[in-house]
């Protein structure tokens, strides 16, 4: 399994032959590490919606450098963002997540369907047409086009192992319906090597959603 699945740049650029060549991406290993230190804060500052979660390759029960975790902001389980979607369905929103619960998380050998949208630190914006904003957030990955939602969006299939360090730690620690947007160190993700989209030293921004999982040899189906 790869993570990196649809990758893609919603990035626009308007410049003229005689316009200088604009790097958006100057000193971007220095501002993504300042990125990380302000999403640090952020997490240190309200630990009631955010979690710091130490990496599964690090040494569990010791502090360790800013990147060495990832960062999480919580947000509303999809079974409460989409509640009636699913009781439209018939399905029973409290059984729903009594089962979440009772299941609990899944572990590095097991199988995952998700879906996610994965982001990059803003960069300016270099289109020029009229109320075009000043920054830009470009998508270098997604499972889903537009607004997510259960009734329309595919969760695509993988396994926890195939992806990388962060990403794998975010699940692990993941109950199905659970949604978050994961930030990722680049010691995490893909260090100093450019991947596709991505450019070497990037923190990596995932609004993640754990849709179900399947343990190891369960039998997990294709869709």
């Amino acid at each position: 399994y790869v993570l990196i699945l649809m990758a893609g740049v919603l990035f626009v650029q308007s410049c003229s032959e005689e316009s200088p060549a604009v790097d958006v991406y100057h000193d971007w290993q220095q501002r993504n590490e300042a990125w990380l230190q302000q999403i640090a804060d952020s997490a240190a500052a309200d630990p009631a919606n955010w979690l710091k979660i130490k990496s599964y390759t690090k040494i569990p029960d010791t502090e360790g450098e800013i990147h060495d975790y990832i960062y999480v902001h919580k947000m509303s389980s999809i079974y409460d963002q989409y509640q009636s979607v699913y009781e439209g369905a018939g399905q029973d929103i409290e059984q729903l997540r009594v089962e979440s619960a009772q299941k609990g998380t899944p572990q590095y050998s097991d199988s995952v369907f998700v879906s996610f949208r994965g982001k990059l630190l803003e960069i300016d914006n270099l289109a020029t047409n009229e109320g075009a904003p000043a920054k830009v957030q470009e998508i270098f990955t997604t499972t889903y086009y537009g607004d997510y939602s259960p009734q329309t969006s595919s969760p695509i299939p993988m396994g926890i192992s195939g992806s990388v360090a962060g990403f794998s730690t975010a699940l692990q620690n993941m109950h199905e319906g659970d949604h978050w947007i994961v930030y990722i160190p680049h010691q995490l993700g893909y260090g100093g090597t450019a991947r596709d989209a991505i450019p070497a030293y990037s923190t990596l921004q995932f609004d993640l959603i754990l849709n179900k999982w399947y343990k190891s040899g369960s039998g997990m189906p294709d869709k």
